[in-house]
């Protein structure tokens, strides 16, 4: 089956990690990984680094780009577009604690790269055949 990943607002991001200019930061409080413009020189480093290619150059601005949770949405109490737009309803937004009651804690499946490198702010409910590597049900 396919999985697509954008942005994990990672615990531990590497691209925030190996950003020469701060201008990659993780925000306080809510953990969002944001882009600061003003700051951004467009160098890629964060893009290189980041286990997930999450962010990416925007050829219009010269400078790197990602998800932010549309933190617009956020700050109107809304959420972020992906989450209402998804056709299969299977995007879900919420506290990290609050997803991972309700829906486990896996956020490693083949295809990934390591959990423990960044410690991604990710769950995946596989579907009810998903096959675990080895050939044991998920």
């Amino acid at each position: 089956y396919t999985l697509t990943i954008s942005c994990n607002h990672c615990d531990d991001p590497i691209c925030v990690k190996n950003c020469p200019t701060t201008a990659m930061h993780k925000r306080p409080g809510d953990g969002i990984v944001r882009v600061d413009t003003s700051k951004c020189v467009g160098c890629g480093y964060c893009s290189w680094s980041c286990p997930y290619g999450a962010p990416q150059m925007n050829t219009e601005t010269g400078q790197m780009s990602k998800c932010d949770f549309c933190v617009d949405l956020l700050a109107e109490g809304k959420n972020p577009i992906c989450v209402d737009t998804c056709p299969l309803n299977a995007i879900k937004f919420g506290k990290i604690k609050d997803l991972r009651a309700k829906y486990g804690h896996l956020s490693q499946v083949q295809g990934l790269p390591d959990f423990t490198i960044t410690h991604p702010n990710l769950v995946i409910k596989p579907h009810t055949g998903a096959i675990k590597k080895g050939g044991n049900q998920a």
